[in-house]
């Protein structure tokens, strides 16, 4: 799927008709933090309880197992479960191995052996249709099966803040034009004005 922008996401809340997956990436925190907390209105207040669940991924029993068992279990007395998953970047970017470990593999180990992320990526492919599944990176690392598989099968939201993308360059005339058209945004959510 190509990259949506997070008005596109909203849109699809107020309809009720969520993805089944999202990514959302990126580096302005607070746009991140609001879109996932938006996703998370989908369940009703009284029932977010039973329905709405929150991973930290790094913490210790957050496991791909654990994120999918908790994504294909039944919405209770509601039509959908969200599941987010936080600083989903040490799943989708976890550290590389060094050259001593790779040393230390058996030459005739598989090249294709199995990991934990094979779980996650087996969700990806059939997710469950009443559930939506919510990672928030900070950054994935593109060269990835699961990301190429998230890259078909989810709803990829970047947000960049003021620059144009990951890799993209500040240009000051650009920034300060959209930096002022952010708070004008802003302000007016609040129902504020301002000059």
């Amino acid at each position: 799927m190509p990259v949506v922008p997070a008005s596109t996401v909203r849109k699809q809340i107020a309809q009720r008709q969520p993805d089944p997956v999202y990514l959302i990436v990126g580096d302005d925190d607070a746009e991140m933090s609001r879109l996932s907390g938006e996703i998370g209105t989908l369940v009703e207040d009284e029932l977010r309880a039973f329905n709405s669940e929150r991973f930290y991924a790094g913490e210790r029993g957050v496991t791909p197992a654990a994120i999918v068992e908790a994504a294909r279990t039944l919405p209770m007395m509601s039509d959908r479960r969200v599941v987010t998953v936080l600083r989903a970047e040490k799943l989708l970017k976890p550290k590389r191995r060094g050259k001593a470990a790779v040393e230390e593999t058996p030459q005739d180990a598989d090249a294709e052996t199995p990991t934990e992320l094979d779980v996650l990526e087996a969700y990806l492919r059939d997710p469950s249709p009443q559930t939506t599944l919510v990672l928030v990176a900070s950054d994935v690392d593109r060269t990835r099966k699961v990301y190429k598989t998230l890259q078909k099968q989810s709803a990829i939201v970047e947000c960049w803040g003021l620059r144009i993308g990951r890799d993209g360059r500040v240009d000051l005339r650009e920034a300060a034009r959209t930096a002022e058209q952010m708070v004008k945004q802003a302000v007016a959510n609040a129902g504020q004005q301002i000059d």
